[in-house]
């Protein structure tokens, strides 16, 4: 069901397309495929999908070539395009035609938005691998000429969610971090996506110790809280990144370990599906939600390689909302009696075995 030219694109035969495209009857938009994986795809969309670049070449270059055109799944074929970590010379070459080319049609066409609302940039974020030589001229470009760094995707997420999701090759992409972060002028960095989370929390989930360290220098809020009322900190108990707890506890900032860190049976971190160049949503039944919690100081006790972390917190209780009691329960509920022991050595005073849990009970 495929015309000629989207055949010989798919077939990848280079020379076919060539003769194909020399013809003045043949039809560079046209559309025509049944295949699940190309409907509503023009010749230009589909050789972008495949990272066809000799070809994409020829189609750029032909006088009739639609660049805005949209497949079934609301994509153009610079969505394609920029799915893809790979960034050659060549690669690099036919990305500023195509900038070239979509300026001349508007300034506002590089904030076009496809399937799931994403943009270019949200794209290119994402693909980007984040790794020590990586290139950023893609997201540099795109956004020296207007691309918007505040544009939410139907997740709720904006490029800078992006720096953290997908499957980069590095946990810590700094650049990219900061490339993002002085493009919205280091405002607006503790936007919430659909769930919540804010860059950070997706930071402390990825493990970008160095990127926290470069939102914290930002003034990033370490206390907000997403849908299920976690905070960046509890999600770095959670999550058992210990080194970065230790960053939070040494800010200058309120830290509270007397709360609690909530789990949900329907809702978690969503992170983008990508199947080849395709993105899909995963719809999951409706149910009830069940919330469950697990105290802070539990969390860290559990832990059990966590000295560190516990003597900071031992050495101040008070500053963290904590009280000995509090310790001392969540110890011996964990059999951890070596830290039972250490907080028993040190309530100097009988009057602090005194005190209360939550439950009112000593």
């Amino acid at each position: 069901k495929r015309t000629p030219l989207l055949q010989a694109i798919s077939a990848k035969h280079s020379k076919t397309v060539s003769l194909l495209l020399q013809n003045p009857s043949c039809d560079v938009n046209l559309a025509t495929s049944t295949e699940t994986s190309e409907l509503g795809k023009a010749p230009l969309i589909l050789a972008c999908k495949l990272q066809y670049l000799s070809v994409i070449r020829e189609l750029l270059n032909h006088p009739k070539c639609d660049l805005l055109l949209r497949d079934h799944q609301q994509n153009q074929a610079f969505h394609y395009f920029l799915a893809t970590s790979m960034r050659s010379d060549e690669y690099l070459e036919l990305f500023n035609i195509f900038i070239e080319k979509l300026m001349a049609l508007g300034k506002d066409t590089l904030n076009s938005q496809g399937e799931a609302g994403r943009t270019l940039l949200h794209i290119a974020v994402q693909y980007n691998a984040g790794t020590v030589g990586t290139t950023y001229t893609v997201e540099e470009v795109l956004i020296e000429n207007g691309s918007n760094v505040l544009i939410e995707d139907d997740a709720g997420n904006i490029p800078l969610h992006y720096v953290f999701l997908g499957n980069k090759t590095t946990n810590d992409p700094v650049e990219l971090c900061a490339l993002v972060m002085q493009a919205m002028k280091y405002k607006s960095l503790d936007m919430k996506n659909s769930e919540g989370n804010t860059p950070l929390h997706l930071a402390v989930m990825k493990e970008s110790n160095i990127c926290i360290m470069l939102l914290l220098k930002h003034n990033v809020n370490v206390s907000i809280e997403n849908n299920l009322s976690n905070t960046p900190i509890a999600t770095s108990i959670a999550m058992r990144h210990g080194n970065i707890l230790i960053t939070f506890l040494q800010q200058p900032i309120d830290v509270d370990l007397s709360k609690c860190y909530h789990t949900s049976t329907t809702s978690g971190l969503e992170t983008p599906k990508v199947h080849g160049h395709v993105w899909t949503a995963e719809v999951a039944h409706i149910q009830p939600k069940v919330i469950k919690e697990n105290s802070l100081i539990t969390l860290i006790i559990k832990q059990r390689s966590w000295e560190g972390v516990l003597s900071l917190i031992i050495n101040d209780l008070h500053r963290f909302h904590l009280n000995y009691i509090q310790v001392l329960e969540a110890a011996i509920a964990n059999n951890c009696y070596d830290i039972a022991l250490r907080i028993l050595t040190k309530a100097k005073q009988r009057a602090a075995l005194h005190e209360k849990n939550s439950y009112e009970r000593n």
